[in-house]
């Protein structure tokens, strides 16, 4: 992939359009299409939507490994995007979730998913499900009558309140088994769930995900069941275009824009670019402009910051503007959607559903998702760098003070007008001391280029003093040494009014979770005594890993009686050979 990155793309100045034909560099890459498994095809405002993600490749017909980052959106009839989620993506996988709130009406809707990379083949390649969202808090239900009104009860609609079908469906090659250790379950009861190897020599069996959720008793449509990876791209009719616009996501998240001068219209090459994301564990890139002025980032690390930071670097910066790309937006003018029907019948089963989710809503607190946290190191980390936490020494009240009293092997010098100020960092060798190359001045994540704004910042707010003293190689620029400054508050915030200095608000990939599990052990049993459980989604698990024949999943039933339906979709990881099961329980 990295010579891929390098030959065919050259990420720090490669252009959008015409460096190869799109046939050529489809046979080196290989094309990609995605699956979504989500927890439903029919949701009520104040529930969540759960989806796992399978990247694919035509190629190696297995997971892919070309994107890291895949798009999720869910588009209603009028072609407005209820949401729109980036998921990072680990070796073809990802997983997100939605709460879909009050505010949303009811209507058909269209799930939508796809890599930045698959946008060259146009929306006919993308992954397209049907979602039916229900508001009942509300009398805008038109969209649901209209059929009623014109349609006799024996026409062919897509939905009905007929009782959808318990039994069991595809169980692809019989890879797997799914069984559980009975069929019918009292209230809030154990379920052991039993996932067995039907071949002797499987050992690494694969990712999966797992949903076990009531039955929908309005709708009796369900997502499609994952397919062969040959058969998914065989039922595509599209084919690559010449010239593809859209480069794919190799390393992460990739932002683009080009730099111009100010006082023309004139493009400005081989200028290099600084992008910082300002945070407590942030992160920092250099790139190089191309011939046509045009530049490259790759966010290839999970991100906390909300707004990201460019900046032109140099002497002349001031001379230079940046003009970010603009996110093309995708016509969904063709899409069709297919048409709910709302019927009298209906009317206690939503009456119903919607108490359930009103109570549980109530006792969130009780029941949390938690946000899996990834440790970071620090930008500037190891054996190298000399930290000064300025509590442990006496505290002066200027920056420069602090400097000269506290901070060794780094100095500030003035220039002839009095708000210009020079930092010089002492390199560890000798022939470091007559180097060109500038010391690279940090504060809170932010590069600075003028240092006037730290002067003038209080000292006192400072907690600790970072040093570098090697020379330090970012992307395309070299520096004499670094000096990493971090705040109690993380509040430095500089104030540019420049236009070489763009701050941009990011769209962050979406969190990975680790999902509430209700239990009742003995020892949790009382706790949870006096709480309603009216869960519908017993258990949503987006990544399942596991080795060896067998495994065993235990969750527990709710207070809501009925069929259950426990679905479980994926793939093998030799091969790339799908999984789709369904199995009913029920609970009385």
């Amino acid at each position: 992939m990295f010579f891929l990155l390098t030959a065919l793309f050259s990420v720090q100045g490669q252009s959008k359009i015409g460096y190869a034909s799109g046939s050529e560099r489809y046979s080196e890459i290989g094309k990609e299409k995605v699956f979504l498994h989500h927890n439903s095809s029919m949701l009520f405002v104040g529930e969540y939507l759960y989806y796992s993600l399978y990247c694919l490749n035509d190629r190696t017909k297995n997971l892919s490994d070309i994107s890291k980052i895949a798009y999720v959106e869910l588009v209603g009839e009028k072609q407005n995007v209820v949401f729109k989620q980036k998921i990072n993506l680990s070796d073809g996988l990802g997983e997100g979730d939605f709460f879909i709130p009050v505010s949303v009406p009811s209507g058909n809707y269209k799930l939508i998913a796809y890599t930045k990379w698959m946008k060259n083949w146009g929306i006919g390649d993308f992954y397209q499900s049907n979602l039916v969202i229900l508001n009942p808090y509300t009398n805008a239900q038109k969209t649901f009558l209209s059929d009623a009104l014109t349609q006799s009860a024996d026409t062919t609609s897509q939905y009905s309140s007929k009782k959808p079908s318990t039994s069991n469906k595809i169980n692809y090659l019989n890879i797997i088994n799914l069984g559980t250790d009975k069929n019918v379950y009292r209230k809030r009861e154990k379920v052991s769930l039993n996932l067995r190897s039907l071949r002797n020599n499987l050992i690494d069996m694969g990712n999966y995900s797992l949903s076990v959720r009531k039955v929908n008793e309005l709708n009796n449509s369900s997502s499609s069941p994952i397919m062969p990876i040959g058969k998914v791209f065989e039922e595509s009719s599209s084919q690559p275009i010449e010239n593809m616009f859209f480069l794919p996501e190799l390393r992460g998240n990739l932002v683009s824009g080009k730099i111009v001068a100010i006082d023309s219209s004139s493009i400005v090459k081989n200028q290099k670019v600084i992008f910082s994301v300002p945070e407590k564990n942030y992160q920092l890139r250099v790139v190089t402009t191309n011939e046509r002025g045009e530049f490259y980032f790759s966010l290839d690390e999970t991100y906390e910051g909300e707004n990201g930071m460019f900046q032109v670097w140099g002497n002349n910066s001031e001379g230079f503007k940046i003009l970010l790309d603009d996110e093309t937006s995708i016509d969904y003018a063709n899409l069709s959607f297919d048409k709910f029907r709302l019927e009298p019948a209906m009317k206690e089963t939503i009456a119903k559903r919607s108490i359930h989710n009103q109570i549980e809503n109530a006792y969130f607190s009780k029941k949390p998702d938690t946000i899996r946290t990834i440790e970071k190191q620090k930008v500037f980390s190891g054996e190298n760098v000399v930290s000064y936490l300025l509590d442990d020494y006496t505290r002066f009240p200027t920056v420069k003070e602090t400097f000269v009293e506290v901070v060794s092997d780094v100095w500030i010098s003035e220039g002839k007008n009095s708000d210009e100020y020079a930092f010089t960092v002492r390199g560890v060798y000798s022939s470091d001391y007559q180097t060109a190359y500038k010391p690279l001045i940090i504060v809170d994540g932010i590069v600075l280029q003028d240092f006037k704004s730290l002067m003038d910042y209080g000292a006192r707010k400072i907690k600790t003093v970072n040093v570098v003293r090697n020379k330090y190689v970012i992307g395309a620029q070299i520096f004499q040494g670094i000096i990493d400054i971090e705040t109690f508050d993380n509040d430095f915030n500089l104030v540019m009014n420049n236009a070489n200095v763009k701050t941009v608000v990011l769209d962050r990939p979406s969190a990975k979770k680790k999902y509430f599990k209700q239990v009742y052990t003995e020892e949790q049993i009382e706790d949870y005594s006096v709480i309603p459980d009216f869960r519908h989604q017993l258990l949503w698990q987006p990544n399942i890993q596991f080795e060896g024949e067998s495994m065993e999943i235990e969750f527990y039933t709710s207070d809501v009686s009925g069929a259950f339906e426990i679905t479980l979709e994926g793939y093998t990881l030799k091969g790339g050979e799908p999984v789709s099961l369904r199995k009913i329980i029920k609970v009385e």
